[in-house]
C-alpha cells in the first residue's frame, strides 16, 4: 500500500517553509537562514549561530510508524555530524565522514543502527530511516537511485504518540525556550531534501515481544495484644495517627472538577480500583502516566503542564500536544490521584521535581517516581518490602556517609515498568540517582484564601547542602527550614476509633471520627469478613461466642477508602457473665 507523504523540504531555494501560528508558536521569530543555497546541492551547514530550520509536524508526523527520506553531501573536508533530531532527542539520526568512510546511524527510543559504506566527495546520498512501533525498525542508504546497504531490528517499543513534538534538521536544540536557544551538535556539509511519510514504505513482519514478570507484594501482618482475662483481644490493627502542624488542611476544592477528570478518563479509576491491593494500584496508576509521554522539554511555552488541571491535562497529553520534564509528570501524577481521591504532592528533591503520595495500604507517604528518564522510575524499598519515603531515604544517605554500605544494605529499587528509551543508558545504576538527589526535599503549603500572603516553603536537607535560601524560585522570607523531616508527613484518610463497653449486653459502642480525610462521605464497616456497609459515627457492635471481627475504613465522596482499622475479640459468655469484663476493657481501650 502506498504510503502518504506528510511533507516535503526543498533545501535548494530560499523558499523555506514559513512558521505558521497554532501549537507551535513557540517558534515564532527564529532566524531562517538568509544564504547558503545552492540550486544542486542544497543548503551549507552548518547554520549561523542566530539560525536554525525547526519544522513542525502539525499533527501529521508521529512516532508510532512512519519514514524518513534525507538527501545530503560533503565537500572534501567536511565531517558531517546530526542531519535531525525529533521527539525531544529520543530520535536521532547522523550522517558522519572520516577520511572514505561514511557512517550513518540512528538512535531511536533507545534502540541503535548503523551502516558503513565508502564515501564519495559531492557524491549525493539519501539516508532512508522506517520504523514501526508494533514491527521494528530499518536504516537504509543509497546513491540516487541505487540502493547500496540496508539493516534492520525486529523489536517493539512504548510509542508516545507524538504528533507535535518538532523536527530540529542540521543539529540539535539544546532548549525550545524561546529566549535560550541553543544550537548544538550541528552538521557539516550539504542538505538537500527531507521528505516524511506518515507510515513506513516497506517492512518486514516481527512476532511480539513477551510480557514483563508481575511482582509479588508482601502483606501487613498485624500486631497481637494481650487484654483482661474475659474478652481476649486477638489482633488488633491501628497503627499510630501523626500530625503535623505543617500538613496542607485541605486538597483545594475542586471536586466538580475531579469528577470530570475521573468521567474522561475512566481508564484511571479502572487501573487503580481493580489491582490487588492499593499499593499496586498507585504502582498501575503510577506507570500508566509515565508512559504518556517522554522526557521532553516543555511544551508548549509557557509551561501549561504546570498549571492545568487533570480532566484538561490529560486530554491534551493524549492528543500529543503537552509535554514536560520531572515537574511536568509529578503535577499530571498528582491531578490524576487527586481525581482518584488519593492525596499526593510534588515534593522537590536535589535539582529534581519528586513526587510523594499516601499509599493507604502501607498507611504511609511514599516516594513514587514516573519520570523514568535516568532508569529510576519506581519505589524505594526496605528489606522487607515496605516504601520508603524521601525523608526516611535522607536518613539512611546520611547515615551512609559515616557508615558506608548503609545504603546497599536497606535500600533496594523497585522498578516501575514504564517505558524509557535511554533511561538504562543514562544511569543504569538506580542508586547514582539515589545519592545525588535525595539530600533534600521540600513542599510547598498553598496560602490559605483569601489571604494574599506567598505560599510557605518547608524543607528538610542533610547538614552538606543546607543552604539559606534554598529555593530560588521563592521568597526568601517565605522559606522555612525543617530540622526533623516527619514533622513534614502526617496521617490520611484515617479513622480515630474509641470503643466503650455497653453493660446492659454483649455489644460495644464504636465511635469513629475521621482524621485528615478528604472529602469524606462516611464509615464503612466489614463485620465478621462479611460485605461492607456503611455506618454513621457511632456503631454498636454486637458480640456473639466465639471470635468477632470488626473493619472500619473512612470513605470518600470519589470512592477511594483510607488504610483500615480492624480488631477482633474472643467472646466468652460464662467468663463473661462471671468477672464482667466489659468494665475492665473501658480502662484498656
Amino acid at each position: 500500500m502506498k504510503s502518504t507523504l506528510t511533507f516535503k523540504l526543498d533545501l535548494r531555494h530560499h523558499a523555506v517553509p514559513a512558521i505558521p501560528k497554532g501549537p507551535i508558536s513557540t517558534f515564532a521569530g527564529t532566524a531562517l537562514p538568509p544564504s547558503g543555497f545552492d540550486s544542486g546541492r542544497g543548503l551549507r551547514f552548518p547554520l549561523p549561530p542566530t539560525s536554525a530550520l525547526i519544522y513542525p509536524s502539525d499533527g501529521r508526523l508521529s512516532d508510532t510508524c512512519g519514514a524518513l527520506r534525507v538527501t545530503f553531501s560533503f565537500d572534501e573536508d567536511d565531517p558531517g555530524g546530526q542531519l535531525l533530531e525529533s521527539w525531544a532527542g529520543y530520535l536521532r539520526l547522523s550522517a558522519r565522514k572520516n577520511g572514505r568512510q561514511l557512517s550513518i546511524e540512528v538512535f531511536a527510543y533507545g534502540h541503535y543502527l548503523r551502516l558503513m559504506h565508502s564515501c564519495q566527495c559531492r557524491t549525493s546520498y539519501t539516508v532512508a530511516f522506517d520504523w514501526d512501533c508494533g514491527r521494528g525498525m530499518s536504516l537504509a542508504l543509497s546513491e540516487g537511485k541505487t540502493p547500496l546497504r540496508m539493516t534492520g531490528r525486529n523489536l517493539t517499543w512504548h510509542a508516545y504518540r507524538q504528533h507535535y513534538i518538532p523536527l530540529a534538521l542540521g543539529g540539535k536544540l539544546e532548549s525550545t525556550h524561546p529566549r535560550q536557544r541553543k544550537w548544538i551538535g550541528t552538521f557539516t556539509g550539504w542538505i538537500r531534501e527531507l521528505s516524511c511519510f506518515g507510515k513506513p514504505i516497506a517492512f518486514p513482519g516481527v512476532p511480539p515481544l513477551a510480557e514483563s514478570p508481575k511482582t509479588d507484594r508482601v502483606s501487613d501482618r498485624p500486631p497481637r495484644l494481650r487484654l483482661p482475662p474475659g474478652v481476649t483481644l486477638i489482633e488488633l490493627h491501628d497503627p499510630p495517627i501523626h500530625d503535623s502542624a505543617l500538613r496542607a488542611d485541605s486538597i483545594p476544592d475542586r471536586l466538580a472538577n475531579l469528577r470530570q477528570c475521573r468521567k474522561l478518563h475512566p481508564e484511571l479509576a479502572e487501573l487503580y480500583h481493580s489491582a490487588p491491593n492499593v499499593f499496586d494500584g498507585l504502582l498501575r496508576v503510577g506507570r500508566y502516566v509515565g508512559n504518556l509521554w517522554p522526557h521532553t522539554d516543555y511544551w508548549p511555552w509557557p509551561r501549561e503542564i504546570f498549571t492545568a488541571r487533570g480532566d484538561r491535562l490529560l486530554t491534551r497529553i493524549k492528543e500529543g500536544q503537552v509535554a514536560g520534564l520531572c515537574g511536568g509528570f509529578a503535577h499530571t501524577l498528582e491531578e490524576v490521584l487527586w481525581a482518584l481521591g488519593v492525596q499526593a504532592r510534588r515534593t522537590q528533591v536535589w535539582q529534581h521535581s519528586s513526587l510523594e503520595v499516601y499509599d493507604h495500604h502501607h498507611d504511609k507517604w511514599i516516594c513514587l517516581e514516573i519520570d523514568n528518564h535516568l532508569g529510576h522510575a519506581g519505589c524505594w524499598l526496605s528489606p522487607d518490602g515496605d516504601p520508603y519515603c524521601i525523608g526516611e531515604l535522607i536518613d539512611i544517605l546520611e547515615r551512609d556517609r559515616h557508615e558506608p554500605g548503609t545504603a546497599h544494605r536497606l535500600v533496594r529499587h523497585l522498578p516501575l515498568g514504564a517505558a524509557c528509551p535511554s533511561g538504562a543508558d543514562n544511569a543504569p545504576n538506580p542508586f547514582s540517582w539515589l545519592r545525588f538527589c535525595y539530600v533534600l526535599m521540600g513542599y510547598s503549603r498553598p496560602r490559605s484564601r483569601p489571604d494574599s500572603t506567598p505560599e510557605q516553603w518547608f524543607y528538610h536537607a542533610t547538614p552538606a547542602v543546607r543552604l539559606d535560601p534554598q529555593n530560588p524560585h521563592a521568597p526568601a522570607e517565605a522559606q522555612r527550614q525543617v530540622a526533623n523531616w516527619r514533622n513534614l508527613y502526617w496521617s490520611c484518610d484515617r479513622l480515630q476509633v474509641t470503643l466503650t463497653p455497653l453493660k446492659s449486653r454483649p455489644a460495644i459502642n464504636v465511635t469513629a471520627k475521621p482524621f485528615q480525610a478528604q472529602f469524606f462521605t462516611g464509615c464503612e464497616a466489614r463485620v465478621d469478613g462479611g460485605k461492607p456497609r456503611r455506618i454513621g459515627a457511632n456503631y454498636a457492635w454486637m458480640l456473639h461466642t466465639g471470635e468477632n471481627s470488626l473493619e472500619l475504613t473512612a470513605v470518600n465522596k470519589l470512592g477511594t477508602r483510607g488504610h483500615p482499622w480492624k480488631a477482633v475479640l474472643r467472646y466468652r459468655p460464662s467468663a463473661l457473665c462471671a468477672a464482667s469484663p466489659f468494665r475492665s476493657l473501658k480502662n484498656f481501650f
